[in-house]
């Protein structure tokens, strides 16, 4: 009986190691599995945890594909439009709006240039342009160095005939009284029609040449022209064996006294005698695919994580909440000085931000909303959390 007991207290305190993030193995102390670890206190999103039990710094990036993790900042600082979904809930979908194929988009936004978006068949009658578009959601408020869109290869479809690139830092017009949707910048047009070209890097460092990239959390793409039944010619053989969906238009042409030919309708060339009877061109129907777009910036955002990892942001003169400064969302703000009056005190207009972690930082930038008073003259300054001699940082 008194030797099941001390198996019976040997499990328990063995249960209660595993709970503190250890197990005890005769005189030592072993910390060596994910659960362990992941009951050790440390700032969320610092660590990562392998598989076998290992722990590793998570690595800040530089030069980054900010599509790449845009449900990470939806579920970290969810929009209003999302607020009825749990932040467990939202998918790359969520950021997602279009006129054509909503479902297909995030194809375009994977990594994988085997997949791709393509525009649902149009309606007859309304403009293209109205229909055959999309824009992306960042998640959070970017300062881009440039956009990559890359169509796929030659065997799988066609890039877009024409088409638009537009961006916006997510606030509304303005000039228009009661706007619901932002304002919009073109910052790429393409004027002829192209059929061969799959890559295209619209460089956005000289949109502001102070910081070298341009502001922005939504990226619009609007596709204006098609060639639709005459995506590319094929010969016969190869028309004939396309499927139905694929098969494109057959242009008939008469054979002029002069040689020269001119297109007629099926009819009229049936009619022609055989001489009379010109060339017959047959072509694939035009499948417009976009495999990646993609966003490049400067790297990973410090700031906007700090909350979540148990940081903090404040103002020593006001309660007011200060997560709109690092939200992501420029039409979010927080007034850290509402009723600050003095110029005499020193500190009587600071803004402290405990990041929750050691960092190295490369650069630092500011966005104010359009709407907002900017901070006409600040000092930026930085602590590793090192104590002087008189307590302060």
């Amino acid at each position: 009986m008194i030797k099941w007991s001390g198996i019976l207290a040997a499990w328990i305190l063995a249960g209660q190691a595993l709970a503190q993030g250890h197990q005890l193995s005769g005189d030592q102390v072993v910390v060596n599995s994910r659960r362990h670890w992941q009951n050790w206190v440390y700032a969320p999103g610092t660590l990562e945890f392998t598989a076998e039990g290992g722990v590793r710094a998570h690595q800040l990036r530089k030069n980054i594909n900010a599509t790449a993790d845009i449900v990470d900042y939806l579920r970290l600082y969810t929009p209003n439009t999302l607020a009825k979904k749990e932040p467990e809930e939202l998918t790359l979908l969520d950021a997602v709006q279009a006129g054509s194929n909503r479902q297909g988009v995030p194809l375009a936004l994977d990594g994988d240039p085997a997949t791709y978006w393509e525009p649902s068949p149009p309606s007859e009658g309304v403009d293209l342009a109205t229909q055959w578009w999309f824009v992306v959601d960042l998640g959070r408020f970017v300062f881009a160095k440039k956009i990559v869109l890359k169509f796929v290869d030659e065997e799988l479809g066609d890039p877009f005939l024409l088409f638009d690139v537009l961006v916006s830092d997510g606030t509304k017009p303005a000039r228009v009284v009661g706007a619901t949707t932002p304002e919009y910048k073109t910052v790429m047009r393409l004027l002829q029609p192209n059929k061969s070209q799959r890559l295209f890097e619209v460089d956005l460092q000289g949109e502001n040449p102070e910081v070298q990239s341009e502001g922005l959390r939504l990226v619009q793409v609007v596709v204006n022209g098609s060639d639709f039944g005459r995506g590319r010619e094929v010969t016969q053989g190869v028309y004939a064996v396309l499927a139905a969906g694929e098969q494109g238009a057959v242009e008939y042409y008469k054979r002029l006294a002069d040689g020269r030919e001119i297109q007629v309708d099926l009819d009229i060339y049936r009619d022609l005698p055989a001489e009379r009877q010109g060339s017959i061109h047959y072509f694939r129907r035009e499948r417009p695919r976009l495999a990646e777009l993609e966003v490049w910036t400067e790297g990973d955002e410090i700031l906007s994580g700090t909350l979540a990892r148990r940081g903090t942001a404040s103002a020593p003169l006001q309660t007011l909440s200060l997560g709109g400064f690092i939200d992501g969302d420029l039409e979010s703000f927080s007034r850290p000085f509402v009723g600050v009056v003095s110029l005499g005190a020193e500190n009587d207009r600071e803004i402290f931000f405990d990041l929750g972690s050691f960092f190295w930082i490369d650069s630092q930038r500011l966005a104010y909303g359009p709407f907002h008073a900017t901070f006409g003259d600040y000092n930026l300054e930085f602590s590793d959390g090192a104590r002087a001699a008189d307590g302060t940082l």
